[in-house]
C-alpha cells in the first residue's frame, strides 16, 4: 500500500503477416523456458499435436492453441481450481473439467507451446483496474492476470492471450484469411518484444500492466498456483504512468 512503481517498456505490435511465418527461436535461457517434463501426461502431449496438426509454422501452431483455448465452447472461466495435484490439475483442465481462471490457461498454453518446440514462460502481473485520473490507475488484488508469452526468430517474446474472459487475443496472434504461409522464416521487421509491460497512455487499449515476473510453468510453484482457487482480496495500488 502506498508505493510507488517506475515501469519502462517497449510495447510492439509485429506486422500479423510477417509473424505468421516466424520459426520458433532460441532465448538466451532456453535450457528452462524450452523444457518438456518428462513425467508430463501423454494426454497432453496427443491434444497438442491434434490441435496444431494443419498448422504449417510454429506462429500458426501457437495461433491454433490459443485459438483452442479461446473457444468458449470448449472451455469456461471459472475462479474455481481444477481438482488434482501437479499436473493432473492441467489434465483436468484440457480434458475433463474444462473450467479455470488466467493462470490455467496460461499455463495450458505455454506447455502446449513447448511441446510444439516454441520456448514459453508465463508472465504474472496486473490488468489496468480502474482510472482515477488523467495519468493514473487504481490497481486491486482481484486485477491480478496471468499470460504466456512464446519466442520466436525475428521478434523475441510475443505475447498472447489466451484467457478469452479477460479481453481480445492480441491481432498478430489471430488466425485469419491473410495470414496462412506454408514457408516458414524468420522476420526482422518487428522489434523485440519486451518483457514488461506497457503503462503509458495507451495503457487501457493493452491491459497488460508492468508488475511482472516469469514464472516457470514446469515448476512447482506454478504447479501449486494452478491448485489454488484465485485471489480475490481488495489490496489496493495505484500507478502514476508518464507519456
Amino acid at each position: 500500500r502506498n508505493l510507488k512503481y517506475t515501469v519502462q517498456s517497449v510495447n510492439t505490435e509485429p506486422n500479423p503477416v510477417a509473424f505468421s511465418r516466424a520459426q520458433a527461436g532460441t532465448p538466451p535461457d532456453a535450457q528452462v523456458t524450452k523444457a518438456v517434463p518428462a513425467d508430463l501426461p501423454k494426454e497432453i502431449i496427443t491434444l497438442t499435436h491434434e490441435v496444431t496438426k494443419n498448422a504449417p509454422t510454429a506462429a500458426l501452431k501457437a495461433a491454433a492453441i490459443q485459438e483452442y483455448l479461446r473457444d468458449p465452447r470448449l472451455f469456461e472461466y471459472s475462479t474455481q481450481a481444477p481438482q488434482g495435484d501437479g499436473y493432473e490439475v492441467m489434465l483436468n483442465f484440457l480434458t475433463k473439467d474444462r473450467k479455470g481462471y488466467c493462470i490455467h490457461f496460461a499455463a495450458a498454453m505455454a506447455m502446449m507451446a513447448r511441446i510444439e518446440g516454441i520456448p514459453s514462460r508465463v508472465a504474472i502481473g496486473f490488468l489496468p483496474g480502474t482510472k482515477t485520473g488523467a495519468t493514473s490507475w487504481e490497481v486491486q488484488g482481484k486485477n491480478m492476470h496471468a499470460w504466456p508469452e512464446l519466442y520466436f526468430q525475428g521478434f523475441g517474446w510475443v505475447r498472447y492471450e489466451p484467457t478469452s474472459a479477460v479481453g481480445e487475443a492480441p491481432s498478430w496472434t489471430v488466425v485469419s484469411a491473410n495470414q496462412p504461409s506454408s514457408t516458414p522464416s524468420a522476420s526482422n521487421s518487428a522489434s523485440t518484444a519486451s518483457s514488461s509491460r506497457s503503462v503509458s497512455s495507451s495503457m487501457m487499449n493493452d491491459p497488460w500492466l508492468g508488475f511482472s515476473f516469469m514464472a516457470r510453468p514446469h515448476s512447482s510453484l506454478m504447479t501449486s498456483w494452478m491448485a489454488r482457487a484465485r485471489r480475490t482480496d481488495s489490496s489496493v495500488g495505484v500507478v502514476t504512468a508518464s507519456s
